[in-house]
């Protein structure tokens, strides 16, 4: 159980229906009514009365409501320091492959910013590409969690938060013949050039591409580190770019020629871990790793492995 769970309950019951307590929370009502759902699953007990003009509790969720305030109650003093605490101020340490700063790990350390005032935060990079590079930190005790890649498979020790998934769009420069469907292939890159990290060729997104055309490093016509500046550089005709969705349409605006790459299916993300540490931030960070991907209809809910 967590956090989210009581925190939509107790806004159900307060506010008499989902609609109504999604817009309290400013959160799509697919995710409360999930989430709701996910919580009666892990009582084992219907919570809710559901009707056309609302949901009342049932005399189970009646019982449940008084703790469930109490323990919503016992957080919010927990974190009600303006930043200070008996030891310091609330930290959390994050590390993020480079790929997924921009999107979404900043978008999520400015909402826990939101959501926790005062706290400090921490962002690293690992020192690899592999997902091991970034989960070693973690196991170490050096950092608090890791976004990356997700694992393939449980990693013992950890947590491990499935994020929403991340659609990759190749974003080329003005004026490139866009193909008739919109979707690029991977042979369509030796043609107009391709600018990458320093890494690009230890990374899954290469060894995908590589499966279907072997010559993709080929393409490579150009690598940088400075990952901003990905947008200026296709912009510029230095080269095409990968670029997740929300960066890519902004791409679009600008000018940008911008289409799927049939190879590359959406990349799988992840928040992990450790499973014996815990704060009031990370809780609070891994609620919201997980609260995006619950608000996506059609995807499989969020899930938490203890291993």
């Amino acid at each position: 159980m967590r956090l989210r769970h009581l925190e939509y309950f107790v806004a159900v019951a307060e506010h008499g229906s989902i609609a109504a307590a999604a817009n309290e929370l400013y959160v799509a009502a697919s995710g409360v009514s999930q989430t709701v759902a996910e919580l009666e699953s892990l009582l084992g007990a219907r919570l809710f009365e559901r009707s056309r003009s609302g949901s009342r509790p049932t005399a189970a969720g009646q019982t449940m409501l008084g703790p469930a305030r109490r323990a919503l109650e016992a957080f919010a003093a927990a974190t009600s320091f303006d930043g200070e605490s008996i030891d310091g101020p609330h930290s959390l340490s994050v590390l993020s492959t480079p790929s997924l700063v921009l999107e979404p790990t900043s978008t999520l350390l400015g909402e826990l910013n939101r959501r926790l005032p005062g706290v400090r935060i921490d962002l690293t990079e690992p020192t690899g590409a592999f997902v091991s590079d970034a989960v070693q930190p973690v196991l170490a005790g050096t950092v608090d969690v890791a976004i990356t890649e997700h694992p393939e498979a449980p990693i013992v020790g950890t947590r491990i938060v499935r994020m929403r998934d991340q659609d990759t769009l190749l974003v080329c420069p003005p004026g490139t013949p866009a193909p008739p469907d919109g979707t690029f292939t991977s042979s369509d890159l030796l043609n107009i050039g391709l600018v990458v990290a320093p890494l690009f060729e230890s990374s899954a997104v290469c060894a995908q591409l590589q499966a279907v055309e072997p010559r993709v490093t080929q393409a490579i016509v150009m690598r940088s580190e400075h990952r901003d500046a990905f947008l200026t550089l296709a912009r510029a005709g230095a080269g095409a770019v990968l670029l997740e969705r929300r960066r890519a349409e902004r791409a679009a605006t600008l000018g940008c020629v911008i289409g799927e790459l049939a190879e590359l299916p959406p990349r799988r993300i992840s928040a992990v871990a450790r499973a014996d540490r815990g704060s009031p931030a990370l809780e609070a960070f891994l609620d919201l790793c997980s609260e995006g991907r619950s608000e996506v209809a059609g995807q499989e809910r969020d899930t938490t492995d203890l291993v």
